[in-house]
């Protein structure tokens, strides 16, 4: 310390010592009485010496491995642009650990191995659709009417996965790529009528109405079949009562009031069985890497499972059995409670997963179920959700998203109540459709208003509108007349039958009518029916943005 006096004798050392001794006040006092005696000059320094000492660089200083659990909140995008702030922040954030940190964001269900070459550039091009994902720009946008007339709108004869579109007509199944555009046609050898089908990345499976199962390879064309325990399966239960899911080439069937599910496999060909009565199957989730079979059930105070939708109950109960075994067996039961009381499962989903589309019901998709709250003195419950309120004249609106974590090998409920506003009418079943992406991403489609939304469901009922009617209303003028329909977005085609469908890189909807749109969140993706023009009006889009936060920056 300085020990230099002034002319009164005082060191500065020793009025120091006599300033860390006032109290708050004083030196509050004592400072501002400083600074008002400060030149100009004298003030920058000041300011200069306090901006030093309030910013300072602890991501540096911290662990690599906290540096990643900091990382783990943010989205991916944030991180590629704070590797522009300095050197040490881009070396620090483009490190292995970090990166596969910031994976789960991504994909959460799929790994990213550091060690293969090129997955700085997989991880990047994985930022840029998640990046076009929540904030609803989708890179290109595409159309389809098929030749024959087919109804898209019934969920058991028509199945998305992965970019690739099924439905059946009659006794033959039709393929359709998003991104090759061409078709290929399954059949049973005795061209059985088909009744349900399901998709999966690569597999078809086919219930037909003579009771056969067939499953199809879509890489090697192998074909299998095994025979249902009865033809009894038809529409009759609905979905509370039956369900057909397919992951890889494993399928689980369980039949209209049959008490046991079958699980079978292309690879093995063996029939399993598990026995669960005639309870009722809320959900199902069925994993082939962790030869897991997920059934979500809801239960009543005293552990009894619900046979019907519209009883009231208290908890959710997710059942894992073991489906890699000889004989499944219960590996693990988790339970969920409802701590706002009883509740009934309102009809219909918010979720267009099987309801509406039946996108295959794979591990990484995200269920909605609407629920009403219910007294145990009321008598009878509003089924109306648009007016629904309960004996005080509350709301009593509550929703639950469900998901499977794989990586964990568990099942997650984010429980609330009506937060996102899904009994205005904007949300009625008849006027729209939505989606639940990975990632909790929800994409929202109104008829009423004519628009799309987006939601993440991490951060809340925050809905922000998607560009993407906007470039398509822009992208007309770049339609040749030749084109036609094809190429023209008319909404009138989806009021019938509206159901939407979408994974991490695809959104769309289809209809009634047979009409199928789809938008692209991967920009190195050409499909071979896509609407021209649209990535020009997305880019000019992105370049007015741009040119939007730069005169910001200047006011």
């Amino acid at each position: 310390m300085d020990a230099v006096a002034d002319p009164d004798g005082h060191s500065i050392s020793a009025i120091l010592t006599s300033f860390r001794a006032l109290a708050a006040p004083k030196r509050r006092q004592a400072y501002r009485a400083l600074i008002a005696e400060l030149r100009h000059n004298e003030c920058h320094e000041i300011i200069a010496l306090v901006f030093a000492k309030l910013h300072f660089d602890i991501l540096v200083h911290l662990p690599l491995e906290l540096v990643a659990q900091v990382c783990v909140h943010l989205e991916p995008w944030d991180v590629y642009a704070s590797r522009r702030v300095c050197k040490s922040w881009n070396i620090l954030l483009s490190s292995p650990v970090v990166c596969s940190a910031i994976w789960p964001r991504c994909y959460a269900n799929e790994h990213l191995d550091v060690s293969v070459p090129g997955w700085q550039q997989l991880l990047k091009k994985r930022a840029k659709q998640r990046l076009a994902l929540v904030s609803g720009r989708p890179y290109s946008m595409a159309t389809y009417l098929p030749g024959d007339v087919v109804d898209l709108g019934n969920p058991l004869k028509s199945s998305y996965a992965e970019g690739c579109m099924a439905w059946c007509h009659g006794y033959y199944i039709e393929l359709y790529s998003l991104v090759k555009g061409h078709h290929r046609t399954f059949m049973t050898e005795n061209r059985d009528n088909v009744e349900w089908i399901r998709l999966s990345r690569s597999a078809l499976a086919a219930c037909t109405a003579r009771g056969y199962c067939h499953v199809w390879s879509l890489d090697s064309g192998e074909e299998g079949c095994f025979r249902l325990p009865s033809a009894n399966y038809l529409l009759g239960g609905g979905y509370y009562t039956s369900f057909f899911v397919i992951a890889e080439d494993t399928v689980a069937i369980r039949l209209h009031l049959k008490p046991e599910i079958t699980v079978w496999d292309l690879q093995s060909k063996v029939t399993k069985k598990i026995e669960m009565g005639f309870v009722l199957p809320i959900h199902v989730f069925l994993c082939t890497g962790n030869k897991s079979l997920i059934i979500l059930h809801a239960e009543t105070s005293d552990g009894t499972l619900i046979q019907f939708p519209n009883e009231p109950f208290t908890s959710f109960v997710a059942i894992r059995y073991d489906i890699g075994s000889p004989i499944p067996y219960i590996a693990d039961r988790q339970r969920f409670e409802l701590h706002d009381g009883p509740m009934v499962l309102h009809r219909g989903y918010m979720d267009a997963t099987f309801a509406h589309l039946a996108a295959d019901l794979n591990m990484t998709k995200t269920v909605a179920f609407r629920l009403l709250k219910k007294s145990v003195e009321q008598p009878t419950l509003d089924y109306y959700w648009d007016t629904a309120e309960s004996e005080d004249g509350t709301d009593c609106r509550y929703q639950a998203f469900v998901s499977y974590d794989q990586s964990a090998n568990k099942v997650k409920i984010q429980f609330g109540q009506d937060s996102y506003g899904f009994g205005t009418p904007k949300f009625s079943q008849i006027s729209g459709s939505n989606s639940i992406l990975p990632g909790n991403v929800m994409y929202r489609v109104s008829l009423d208003s004519l628009s799309i939304s987006v939601y993440d469901l991490a951060k809340g009922p925050l809905e922000q509108c998607s560009e993407i009617v906007f470039i398509v209303k822009e992208s007309a003028a770049y339609i040749t007349p030749d084109r036609g329909i094809v190429s023209t977005f008319d909404w009138n085609m989806y009021i019938y039958g509206l159901r939407s469908f979408g994974d991490g890189v695809w959104f769309g909807m289809v209809a009634r009518s047979g009409a199928i749109v789809a938008w692209c969140f991967d920009e190195d993706v050409t499909m071979e029916e896509e609407v021209p023009g649209y990535r020009q009006v997305r880019a000019l889009c992105a370049q007015q943005r741009a040119e939007r936060r730069k005169s910001k920056q200047h006011l």
